[in-house]
């Protein structure tokens, strides 16, 4: 963890108390809180990922500038999941929706998010143009066993996705291009490659397809799941968080440059 007097500099830079990043952290926060709870209820197995995890160990918290939450599960846990979810509703104080392609047919991500309706925002790049679903969320990957080429190969398919919905020119044809292309490529040919895959490889990856770049998340580093604090909360991570955080970016205790961060929403 970095010092506390580091800690204190970079939140006074970025996301000091009362301003609008923080409180965007926050309202996230209490989603991924419902998240936890709901999980806890019905035995299904989650932890902090990526950006989020790194934040619980380098900071206790979030990173200070980011404006995301990420978790993890592999896809037969996100498949109770979503039963339960149907099933069950979120049963929550706040107003939580389940965005997958199936609840939101615009939505053509292949990872899923959970978000709170009652706090509206808006994706800097477009991304949610068309979108049923556009309040403030907690990203869920669900991963299954792949391998590091195949999802480079195929990540290409994700950003093509990108680049489509991005297009508010092509009007309705955007909607056909998207769904067609959705249907005959993810569909039809990566679908079958990702059930051959998780029969044959060991590390698991975001489903393949996904725009990001391929990071293995190694059964080794994640199992048995742990508590750890986050914000003051204790969630679910990784069994061994500093194997896990090395494996996913190197030196992680060292700061990037600040000069050159990227933010994903409207604040």
């Amino acid at each position: 963890m970095i010092s506390e007097e580091k800690q204190k500099e970079l939140r006074a830079l970025f996301n000091p108390d009362g301003s609008s990043l923080r409180k965007f952290q926050l309202d996230s926060l209490d989603v991924l809180i419902e998240v936890d709870r709901f999980c806890r209820k019905h035995s299904i197995q989650y932890w902090l990922c990526g950006g989020t995890m790194l934040g619980a160990v380098r900071h206790g918290g979030f990173i200070p500038w980011d404006d995301d939450i990420d978790i993890d599960m592999l896809e037969s846990e996100f498949k109770k999941f979503e039963k339960a979810v149907e099933k069950y509703g979120f049963d929550s104080k706040l107003n939580l929706v389940l965005q997958t392609h199936h609840t939101d047919p615009m939505y053509f991500c292949l990872h899923a998010k959970v978000r709170n309706e009652d706090i509206p925002i808006s994706d800097i790049f477009g991304m949610d143009r068309g979108y049923k679903f556009k309040g403030i969320f907690v990203d869920i990957f669900h991963l299954r066993r792949s391998c590091f080429t195949l999802n480079k190969i195929f990540s290409y398919s994700g950003k093509i996705i990108d680049k489509l919905t991005m297009m508010p020119h092509l009007g309705g044809l955007r909607t056909l291009i998207l769904k067609s292309y959705n249907f005959l490529i993810n569909d039809c040919i990566i679908s079958p490659i990702a059930f051959v895959a998780d029969k044959c490889c060991t590390n698991y990856y975001d489903s393949i397809g996904s725009r990001w770049n391929p990071s293995a998340r190694r059964p080794k580093d994640i199992f048995p799941l742990k508590e750890i604090q986050f914000e003051g909360h204790t969630f679910y991570g990784p069994a061994n968080p500093d194997a896990y955080l090395t494996h996913m970016y190197g030196n992680y205790n060292e700061l990037p440059n600040l000069d050159r961060l990227r933010k994903h929403t409207n604040l």
